[in-house]
């Protein structure tokens, strides 16, 4: 017969509640999303990011021997050269929308609210199974193993909600209000020319609606390296 297990935790493979999206359909892993080098995008011109950017310079995910990490005594450094990928996924809610559940949806939760997490630094594959071979046994622990075994909380990265734009809409956006535009915000820290680590997560809800015939939205990714002066305020260096 099968195995039965007894799972408190869950490591996933891929993003969690996007689903339906064009490209990848019901699993979109992170890495497939912000490591395209044909699909990623330097930000578009901005006041904050002009056309004479010095990042345009060099293309939105370098070649590896081009990746400068930008360390604790790096200041003069200041600014890492690291992958940078801005891209436009078009997506379909897998919910009935006319439906009220009991609980709020994951597309209408509060402001402040931690929709998933994120383990910031990379896992192994005998972490991410929770055995040390290959062959699947009734001992295998799963990722619940290795949450179980995390020495401290940082090691987690929320995914925190803002739904702020919803306090414009007139006559209140909670239940029955939809967010057409879904940005997934992702800053991180560039190690070295090979390690990044997670340092904040952000899932913004923009341009809301109330017709619940209409079920397509757009999930806006932006995955970015932390400048020198941003990971200081972040404490990332002391993590």
């Amino acid at each position: 017969g099968s195995h039965a297990y007894d799972l408190e935790s869950l490591i996933l493979p891929y993003l969690p509640y996007f689903s339906n999206c064009r490209e990848f359909d019901s699993y979109i892993p992170l890495w497939a999303v912000v490591e395209s080098a044909t699909e990623c995008n330097l930000p578009g011109v901005t006041k904050d990011f002009p056309s004479s950017w010095w990042r345009r310079n060099i293309p939105s995910i370098p070649h590896q021997d081009d990746v400068i990490a930008v360390g604790p005594f790096d200041f003069m450094r200041f600014y890492p050269v690291a992958d940078w990928c801005e891209r436009k996924i078009r997506c379909n809610y897998d919910e009935n929308l006319s439906d009220i559940d009991m609980a709020p949806r994951w597309f209408e939760g509060d402001t402040g609210v931690a929709l998933f997490s994120i383990i910031r630094d990379p896992i192994n594959y005998n972490e991410y199974t929770g055995r040390d071979r290959s062959i699947i046994g009734k001992a295998d622990g799963g990722g619940q193993k290795y949450v179980k075994a995390a020495n401290s909380i940082e090691q987690f990265v929320p995914a925190t909600i803002d739904r702020s734009a919803a306090l414009s809409i007139e006559g209140g956006c909670t239940i029955l209000c939809f967010p057409r535009k879904v940005t997934l915000d992702i800053a991180y820290y560039q190690m070295d020319h090979k390690t990044k680590r997670i340092v904040q997560t952000n899932v913004i809800y923009d341009e809301f609606d109330k017709d619940f015939t209409s079920d397509d939205y757009e999930l806006h990714v932006k995955f970015y390296p932390l400048n020198y002066q941003e990971l200081i305020i972040k404490f990332a260096f002391s993590r």
